[in-house]
């Protein structure tokens, strides 16, 4: 008789099972909880009731999406500003999740709302991951918002709460239709990507019978040949009689118009429009950005449309027989005329469509054929969705009124006593540019209040794999502002961040942001509206994530290894050349300062600082290794005064080998090359290590310019 033998489980599996159920039933109860006060007008429980889930889910290492996005999504809806801070830390708790199933609709939804803003490949890739069930799409959001962030170090993601600030506005005055992800019409959209527009109009399109007359009078000037067909005698008001041209005629022109235009008018209809422009400058397109909204009597909903041809029936481009008569007229191109003509005053675009149309009607006889209006027609809305694809995906207010400047960056890799690796990273900001349109400001609207003072702040944020914040440092560099005697060569405001690398996927982001404390109660920026939420004294910030190169290239802890060459200035060179300001107080991890450019003029040395790891010792605890360095030419020029006197460069300028015996494994060095014979040009240094002792050989290579002085 068989044996039945009863399958174990795990206890281990049964309490992880257990334990999951018991939480997700807690988290399902909170939310519920939530939603059923807030459903009954009890606003404030219902968020009490969502803050008491996330301080007890997160001691569990739990979250839960749902409430995190219903919980920003009401709290921007009632403009509780108070709450804003923890809006965006309870979104972002929310997306610590861990599962999707129990999700897997709000976080459709949430793709939807936020496809408008995004690029296609990154909607694209969230969709995959969606569908894949990969709860990785919880990081890769949280990736998005953290990118967006105007700054990082403030309390709360400024972007991300307009986002959502945007939504509860689109839904309150864009209901025209419900046509859009966040149940608006489709203005709700354009509001959401773009905010609100530099300039608006609206209003119902109307025509001036007589321009309309005169418009037709003068394209019939051109259809001599459409005539031939013409019999007078189905005219009983106006028969003209022996007469050979009848286009000719003035009466008869003058008759025919009229009667055009009568039918045009009444073919016109009901027309209501609304346009939105975008400044180019802000979009960063070659020309304003129009979005263009209509309704074309009842035949069709309001709603975004391509342009006002749009609005123009295909039947207006088709040529018709006019009653009456055999004559042939489309009446296409004099809707579009008519529409370009209300527009005129309302963007330079719509001025000059309306010259443009004008030319093309009265100088193009064949224009008002069906094939050329048809064209006409196509080409105006092909070039306004032209402009609209290389707009910005997105427009915030921070990208408007905080002010924009370049973030530069260098990275080498070292290993630590204990051969762990970590990383330098050397961040440059460039605020001058900023600074001076900020002062100019500043000076006009605030001048009894003295001269302005800035700061620029250097930060370092670590992130773990999902984007919460591990560790981050900060650095206030000197800023070098001069007015009027600014030059290229000053020396750009740098700030050094050491950091561990870990395998465990950690992002880096670094951000600088420039103040001026000069503004405050007394002195408001005056250009800020009241959707900035950034601190009154922040001009401008700037953040950007960096990809490790340790992660994907890492030293080798466990035989000989050289670490990145850093070249740099010596500071009693610096001092010479009247930098000696820029370095008071500032205490760098080199001894020489690293410039992000390394030009040298060929009076200077040439410093480079490197270390050496793992070199093998002997019996008595000695390494001995040689150390050559050498200088290639990659490309060299010379100056006219080079050219004079004959100076010459080697092909290889420089090529050294110096020998050493340490007591140690390890190695730091700073060595210095007279560039006083070299030749204006690039040229690259190679350094090259090899231990006697294990035959291992190691070297890199780094490049330099050699300037003529």
């Amino acid at each position: 008789m068989p044996i039945l033998i009863k399958p174990q489980i795990s206890p281990i599996l049964l309490y992880v099972l257990f334990s999951s159920l018991f939480w997700r039933t807690v988290s399902d109860n909170y939310y519920k909880a939530g939603m059923s006060y807030i459903n009954q007008g009890e606003f404030e429980k219902g968020i009490d009731k969502w803050i008491e889930a996330r301080e007890t889910l997160q001691t569990e290492g739990k979250a839960d999406f749902r409430i995190g996005v219903k919980f920003i999504e009401y709290v921007t809806e009632r403009e509780a500003e108070h709450l804003y801070p923890l809006a965006s830390e309870m979104y972002y708790w929310g997306l610590n999740s861990n599962s999707v199933d129990y999700c897997f609709d709000y976080l459709e939804k949430e793709l939807d709302m936020l496809e408008p803003i995004v690029a296609d490949s990154t909607f694209s890739e969230w969709l995959e991951l969606l569908e894949n069930g990969n709860p990785k799409i919880f990081s890769s959001l949280k990736q998005f918002w953290v990118s967006k962030d105007p700054s990082i170090t403030t309390p709360m993601n400024e972007r991300l709460i307009e986002h959502w600030e945007r939504i509860a506005f689109a839904r309150e005055n864009f209901n025209k239709t419900n046509s859009t992800v966040y149940g608006t019409d489709d203005r709700g959209l354009i509001y959401v990507k773009y905010g609100e527009p530099d300039r608006l109009d609206s209003g119902t399109f109307t025509l001036n019978p007589g321009r309309v007359q005169q418009w037709i009078s003068e394209t019939i000037e051109h259809q001599d040949r459409r005539m031939e067909n013409y019999d007078p005698s189905l005219f009983v008001d106006n028969v003209i009689s022996n007469s050979d041209n009848f286009a000719s005629n003035e009466i008869y022109k003058q008759n025919l118009s009229k009667r055009l235009a009568d039918k045009f008018i009444s073919d016109f209809g009901h027309v209501e429009y609304v346009t939105w422009i975008y400044d180019k400058e802000h979009v960063e397109t070659s020309q304003s950005l129009i979005f263009f909204f209509g309704k074309l009597g009842q035949s069709k909903p309001f709603g975004l449309v391509d342009g006002p041809e749009e609005l123009i029936t295909h039947r207006s481009f088709r040529e018709r027989n006019i009653g009456g008569t055999r004559f042939q007229y489309n009446f296409g191109p004099i809707s579009q005329l008519s529409f370009y003509d209300n527009l005129k005053f309302v963007d330079d675009y719509f001025l000059d469509t309306f010259h443009e149309m004008q030319d093309n009607l009265f100088n193009n006889p064949e224009i008002t054929q069906e094939s050329s209006s048809e064209y006409l027609r196509n080409r105006y809305i092909n070039h306004m969705n032209s402009i609209r694809s290389s707009a910005n995906q997105s427009l915030s207010i921070y990208d408007r009124e905080t002010l924009s400047f370049n973030v530069l960056h260098k990275q080498a890799r070292f290993l630590d006593d204990n051969n762990e690796p970590y990383e330098v990273n050397i961040i440059y900001s460039e605020p001058h540019d900023a600074i001076f349109s900020d002062y100019n400001h500043f000076t006009s609207q605030y001048a009894d209040f003295g001269e302005p003072e800035y700061r620029v702040q250097h930060s370092f944020t670590l992130f773990d794999s999902d984007y919460n914040p591990i560790n981050a440092a900060n650095d206030f560099p000197d800023v070098t502002f001069e007015r009027f005697d600014f030059t290229d060569g000053y020396i750009r405001p740098v700030s050094i961040f050491r950091h561990p690398i870990t395998d465990d996927g950690s992002n880096n982001r670094i951000e600088v942001r420039i103040f001026n404390i000069s503004y405050g109660e007394q002195t408001p920026k005056t250009y800020r509206s009241d959707f900035n939420r950034l601190p009154e004294e922040l001009i401008g910030a700037v953040n950007h994530e960096i990809t490790s190169k340790s992660q994907t290239e890492p030293l080798n802890n466990n035989s000989l290894e050289l670490s990145d060459i850093i070249l740099c200035f010596d500071y009693e060179s610096l001092e010479e050349t009247g930098f000696e300001t820029a370095m008071d107080t500032k205490e760098l991890f080199f001894p020489c300062y690293v410039p992000y450019e390394m030009k040298i003029p060929s009076t200077q040395d040439l410093n480079f600082y490197f270390e050496i790891y793992n070199l093998e010792t002997n019996d008595q605890n000695q390494a001995n290794f040689t150390i050559d360095y050498q200088t290639q030419a990659l490309e060299q020029s010379q100056g006219f005064f080079s050219r004079l006197f004959g100076r010459t460069g080697d092909e290889n300028p420089t090529s050294i080998t110096l020998s050493y015996e340490i007591s140690s494994d390890r190695m730091k060095d700073h060595l210095k090359v007279d560039l006083s014979d070299y030749i204006p040009g690039t040229y690259e240094l190679t350094l090259t290590i090899k231990d006697d002792n294990s035959e291992s050989v190691v070297s890199r290579s780094k490049e330099f310019e050699v300037l003529d002085e």
